[in-house]
């Protein structure tokens, strides 16, 4: 107990440390190790070395909780440049670019995926608001309302919400809808900028405790016509890999969100199995609870919020132990990111505010870097 307590207290000053230090090695790590100098996040585990619009995504938000303005810019143009085909204010991002097979890095799927879509979106707006680049400002602007126009649909019975990709999630039974392409935060920052995303936001809100009865999000499922929810035609009833950024996002809602309080009570029983299995599971049957094998070191940084928030401290030390034990590789671009989001958040390098803006820790204390 006593090891326990004076770890627990170690980590805490460090997490106080790092807020207050406008540094961040992580960040720092996964430039070198996953960034091309040109600006091109590289998942090197797969044999094309490809690159999805989620991590240029991803990254952008990264390049801001860091203050770094020179990679955002990087990130951004080659966005623009390879995805976009030169113009995001007239394409969404391909999510899909590598090398085709023939010696050609190239764009080797043309569909969006919203997701991306969003969180780049938001990197512009809350960029251009913190560092007051006006550009920044209307070009997340025009984006947003390109999302908006493409990818917003009508779904009868549940409301209005973006599709997860304009091709391939529309069938006769009716629509698949991922939950963890929802951040509530994002929704409610789109709002503020534009009152038509305020039916958005409600319907997210609805996705997300209603495609959870048991407190357990699925990696994908079904809006039927007429009929309500059921389990998705490829995925079925699995938790796993997508749905664990759920947790995340809702783990990390800002102090004063009036769904702050609900969303994390609902989502509990994820914080509850992952202290009663010592680690996230890597799968759980949405339907019945049951759960198989155990998460990566990626998974344990995204619960760290929601343990924290559902004051779950023994399990919250033991998943801080497992991440400083067992580092994500340095190849492993996925682990990477959850672990630069919840680690990040645990550090209190960022917070959201009621609103869904972002508060870097940098904000008042450091020096723009890149300036």
């Amino acid at each position: 107990m006593l090891r326990a307590l004076c770890c627990a207290m170690a980590l805490a000053m460090a997490g106080r440390a790092a807020a207050a230090d406008c540094t961040w090695p992580a960040w720092d790590a996964f430039k070198r190790d996953l960034i091309s100098a040109d600006g091109r996040v590289i998942d090197p585990s797969l044999p094309q070395r490809p690159t999805t619009s989620e991590g240029q995504s991803y990254a952008l938000f990264f390049a801001l909780v860091a203050n770094d303005r020179e990679n955002f810019a990087r990130l951004l143009e080659w966005t623009q440049n390879n995805l976009a085909g030169g113009d995001l204010d007239r394409h969404l991002p391909a999510w899909l670019w590598g090398d085709d097979g023939k010696g050609r890095w190239t764009v080797l799927d043309a569909n969006n995926a919203n997701d991306a879509d969003l969180w780049l979106a938001y990197s512009l707006l809350e960029a251009g608001r913190l560092w007051q680049v006006p550009d920044y400002l209307e070009r997340g602007e025009r984006l947003l309302a390109r999302i908006r126009a493409q990818t917003l649909r009508r779904l009868p019975g549940l409301g209005t919400l973006p599709l997860p990709g304009d091709l391939g999630f529309e069938t006769e039974q009716g629509w698949r809808l991922n939950p963890s392409y929802l951040p509530p935060q994002l929704l409610r920052r789109f709002a503020a900028s534009d009152a038509r995303w305020a039916e958005v936001a409600v319907s997210g809100l609805r996705l997300l405790r209603e495609a959870a009865p048991l407190g357990l999000a699925p990696d994908w499922l079904l809006w039927r016509r007429e009929q309500g929810w059921a389990a998705d035609p490829e995925h079925g009833s699995r938790g796993s890999y997508d749905a664990i950024r759920v947790y995340l996002w809702v783990g990390m809602l800002g102090e004063g969100a009036p769904e702050r309080a609900g969303l994390q009570r609902h989502f509990a029983p994820m914080a509850e199995l992952t202290a009663k299995l010592g680690a996230p599971p890597e799968n759980v049957d949405t339907s019945s609870g049951k759960t198989r094998g155990s998460g990566p070191v990626g998974f344990s940084a995204a619960l760290l919020p929601l343990l924290a928030a559902r004051e779950q401290h023994t399990a919250l030390q033991q998943q801080r132990e497992r991440l400083h034990r067992h580092p994500p590789h340095r190849k492993n671009y996925y682990n990477r990111v959850l672990a630069l989001f919840g680690m990040g958040w645990d550090e209190r390098r960022y917070r959201f505010d009621a609103d869904g803006r972002l508060l870097p820790s940098w904000e008042d204390a450091c020096a723009t870097k890149g300036n």
